[in-house]
């Protein structure tokens, strides 16, 4: 567990030193290629992710960052509960979901799921307010895709933790949230 923590640290080290023309071009091997040289077996799973079907369009005319992030702030204090979609008790894939349904943008369950939907968003220095930030091994799963919660700014996402329900956190300022954050997406081109 703490060989992937430390590279899980490394791989978003190497974010920011990286070229982001490639990705612009949205030809994620030279990304995949840096992420190899410090985890191999990571980027084995991100190359498989990313090339079995990414980037997948969503309706989104309605979708606008700040709506969002105010839409998610009124669920600050719901419980968390696996499968939940409500202001009773909702996880973090089901915050997601629904309040991108309140604005028309139907996604599936599961950050497995949801994180084949938007822009690929890989460097954290590109990340705009409304983004999703998706996140690996928050849990024992087979999946890569774990957790996900809403981009508000400043390092800050709002999600559904597990053992808090739904709050405000910071990412970076996090040794557990930034040693296990993957990328992020970007639903709507208006961020």
């Amino acid at each position: 567990m703490r060989k992937l923590i430390l590279v899980c640290v490394l791989l978003n080290l190497a974010l920011y030193s990286n070229s982001q023309d490639a990705i612009i071009k949205n030809d994620y091997s030279a990304y995949i290629d840096s992420v190899a040289k410090i985890n191999p077996t990571f980027a084995l799973y991100l190359k498989s992710y990313i090339t079995n079907g990414c980037e997948k369009t969503v309706k989104t005319e309605n979708l606008n960052p700040d709506s969002l992030i105010q839409e998610a702030r009124t669920y600050l204090g719901v419980p968390h509960c696996m499968g939940g979609t409500s202001r009773k008790c909702v996880d973090c894939s089901g915050l997601v979901y629904v309040v991108c349904k309140k604005f028309g943008a139907e996604l599936p369950r599961g950050s497995q799921n949801v994180g084949k939907y938007g822009r690929l968003i890989l460097y954290k220095d590109s990340l705009q307010k409304g983004d999703i930030v998706f996140f690996t091994k928050t849990y024992r799963t087979s999946k890569f895709l774990t957790h996900a919660g809403f981009y508000i700014g400043d390092g800050v996402m709002i999600h559904a933790s597990s053992g808090a329900g739904v709050i405000e956190t910071n990412i970076w300022n996090s040794k557990y949230w930034n040693s296990k954050y993957v990328f992020a997406t970007r639903l709507s081109e208006t961020n």
